[in-house]
């Protein structure tokens, strides 16, 4: 609230210099506080600064926050957990805020897919080639899971939509 973050009425941050005079306090904020920091950083597109010193200071109390590969595949099974499969739209809309690059984001999916094999896996990483993957995206669906027909319906479905609406 002193900084004036999401207030109305009151500029709040507005420099980059802003930030980096709290560094050396850091430690002294609390996790709400943190995170809305984290957040001012990512809305500004000062991610390398968020990086360096925010990232490793957030805890999980206040979202998802990307920043390394075992809290993204937790919230990945998570919503294959509570079968919210198509949220991985909003989901990946939200990490690409965060100034990752569609690529890397495709690139952590075909990670994730690969290490959980399970058809479940390919639906969501499916739905997320469709919304934001490209035609190279495509091979990353391609596991051997049983059943294979499902597999391959799948695969084809989501060919189908990525083609349609891109030309690369």
């Amino acid at each position: 609230m002193h900084f004036g973050i999401r207030t109305k009425g009151r500029a709040g941050v507005t420099r980059r210099n802003q930030i980096e005079a709290l560094i050396p306090y850091l430690d002294r904020l609390d996790e709400l506080t943190i995170h809305a920091f984290w957040e001012l950083c990512n809305e500004h597109g000062w991610f390398d600064l968020r990086r360096n010193h925010f990232d490793k200071r957030l805890g999980t109390k206040y979202g998802r926050h990307y920043t390394n590969d075992d809290q993204i595949f937790a919230s990945l099974d998570e919503m294959i957990k509570r079968k919210n499969l198509y949220w991985i739209d909003t989901w990946i809309d939200d990490f690409l805020k965060t100034g990752a690059t569609p690529e890397h984001v495709m690139s952590i999916i075909g990670k994730w897919l690969a290490a959980r094999k399970t058809l479940d896996a390919v639906k969501l990483a499916a739905i997320a080639v469709i919304h934001a993957g490209r035609r190279k995206d495509l091979d990353m669906l391609r596991v051997s899971i049983e059943p294979q027909s499902m597999v391959d319906a799948i695969i084809s479905n989501t060919q189908f939509a990525v083609k349609r609406r891109s030309l690369q």
